[in-house]
């Protein structure tokens, strides 16, 4: 072999070697923009769910507010019958207790009718 085919030979080599470099380079590069973009479309859908999930969310707190309310007016009036009764002074102390205690009973029955949330 002439140094001239040599030369031409390891320079052939070292072009070919670079241009597959180059490939696996570019290909490598692809596969990443497309996990990118892959994972950019995951995010998306997560978000999409979570907004498809709010009008759920907001009627269980709606129902949670109702039966809050109600008991926060029952408890209320029975507070507002105890005083009543505890001024006039119409009626033993145990008559206050039970009016309290019974809106309790109510209160706790109630909350097991809560309405049950979806993660339940």
């Amino acid at each position: 072999m002439s140094g001239l085919s040599l030369t031409l030979l390891l320079a052939g080599g070292t072009v070919v070697l670079i241009g597959l470099y180059v490939l696996v380079a570019y290909n490598r590069l692809i596969a990443q923009r497309n996990l990118i973009a892959e994972s950019w479309k995951q995010v998306d859908v997560e978000l999409q769910r979570r907004f498809d999930l709010i009008p759920n969310l907001v009627e269980a707190v709606k129902g949670y507010a109702a039966h809050e309310r109600q008991v926060l007016e029952n408890v209320t009036a029975a507070r507002g019958a105890a005083l009543a009764q505890a001024q006039t002074g119409a009626g033993p102390a145990a008559g206050h207790r039970e009016c309290l205690h019974a809106g309790n009973r109510r209160s706790v029955r109630g909350s097991r009718e809560l309405p049950q949330s979806a993660g339940e």
